[in-house]
């Protein structure tokens, strides 16, 4: 194939071309919809095909398996690491191993204007920057570069993010480096900085405050679950039920990820990291008696290097084997894409013509539950009494 061949809906966005051209002939921009897509600079280009070669999305990279893999059901022992992940505070577990080992961790994180991108930590203390949802595609910058060096000079490094951004790092390096672990997501899909961007700016305009930071999993007074957290400057917070909210909404929905995450070649069980993460929704009737209300985590682990981070961290968590079944069961996404909605061809047309109020109502809509919108008046507090007796008498059945 010809690099004026790639169609841009192909493009994943992870920079593997941008940092691997000899010529610097790719500069990567955002597209109409906010979505990082190549640019080839023809007077730049010599046509080495390098670019095409260490595309994640026009390659398939054959990762040494083991025979079979192992799965788990896991929570993280420490409170604090627990409230602080998105589910049962794994990831940060093993980054703190890794750094305690003199290592670096890189992960996603919002940026002081609110931007997602990707990190990299050496501090104990930084960690909690890398953890938690965020429900919008990441720019991995300069890392895949940064990971590079430090490989070369002999550094451990654990990178984690979505299986295309570890499929780009890895295409980027070429070699099958030992002192590199990574982590990959299940993944649904992503959608834009820009529509995100949008929606802070709308918050901002509707309760008249400045969003200091979003959390899409809010753990600390809702518990585990889909219920965002927004911290505003003042010092006001607001909870909101995912669907209650239009961004939330539309992105559970599948409705507004970025085009190749509806034919994602890595929704299978043919994973690209060392160990995936994801959580193990469900499990309050796969494993009752290992249910917690604070955050459970599948994990699955691909191969050696996973097994190896599983046993150097396996005494600071709580966890049993389980059959990988009751995970896929609940994760959809590790045995296909998300489905590509009529909705979707249009959600990103109007996101200039429109005012944003106009267009949240119009393009973003979607119709409230009364039910929803009635729980959501009750205490956390309460409901969580309420669930937690539910699930006890239903042990006992």
């Amino acid at each position: 194939m010809n690099i004026d061949q790639v169609n841009n809906d192909d493009c994943c966005g992870c920079r593997a071309c941008e940092k691997i051209c000899p010529k610097n002939a790719i500069t990567m921009v955002y597209n109409n919809e906010g979505f990082l897509v190549p640019i080839i600079d023809k007077n730049l280009c010599v046509n080495c095909g390098l670019c095409l070669k260490s595309c994640p999305q026009f390659n398939t990279f054959k990762e040494k398996k083991d025979d079979s893999i192992e799965a788990f059901a896991a929570r993280a022992k420490k409170t604090k690491d627990l409230l602080n992940g998105s589910s049962g505070g794994i990831f940060s577990t093993i980054a703190k191993f890794i750094i305690e080992n003199k290592g670096f961790v890189y992960g996603c994180c919002f940026d002081e204007n609110m931007n997602p991108i990707h990190l990299c930590v050496n501090k104990i203390e930084d960690i909690a920057k890398l953890c938690g949802s965020k429900y919008v595609q990441s720019d991995t910058n300069n890392t895949y570069e940064n990971v590079k060096e430090q490989l070369e000079d002999n550094n451990t490094v654990l990178y984690i993010g979505t299986p295309c951004q570890i499929a780009g790092l890895k295409s980027f390096l070429k070699n099958d480096f030992k002192n590199l672990y990574t982590i990959d997501l299940v993944c649904h899909g992503v959608p834009s900085p820009k529509l995100f961007k949008k929606y802070i700016e709308w918050l901002e305009k509707k309760y008249k405050d400045k969003v200091e930071m979003y959390y899409f999993r809010n753990k600390i007074k809702s518990g585990w679950g889909l219920t965002s957290r927004i911290k505003f400057k003042s010092g006001k917070e607001k909870i909101i039920d995912f669907r209650l909210d239009p961004y939330y909404k539309t992105f559970i929905d599948a409705k507004n990820y970025r085009e190749c995450c509806y034919r994602c070649k890595y929704s299978n069980l043919t994973r690209i990291g060392d160990i995936t993460l994801a959580d193990f929704w469900g499990i309050e009737k796969e494993h009752p008696d290992f249910y917690s209300p604070y955050g459970n985590s599948a994990i699955i682990i691909n191969n050696k290097k996973g097994k190896f981070l599983f046993d150097s961290i396996k005494n600071q968590i709580d966890y049993i084997s389980t059959d990988i079944n009751k995970i896929l069961r609940y994760n959809k996404n590790l045995q296909q894409p998300s489905k590509r909605y009529y909705e979707r061809s249009n959600i990103y047309l109007n996101l200039e013509k429109k005012g944003f109020d106009r267009y949240i109502k119009e393009d973003l809509k979607f119709r409230k539950n009364f039910k929803v919108l009635l729980k959501n008046l009750l205490p956390y507090k309460f409901k969580f009494l309420i669930k937690n007796i539910f699930l006890k008498r239903k042990k006992k059945l």
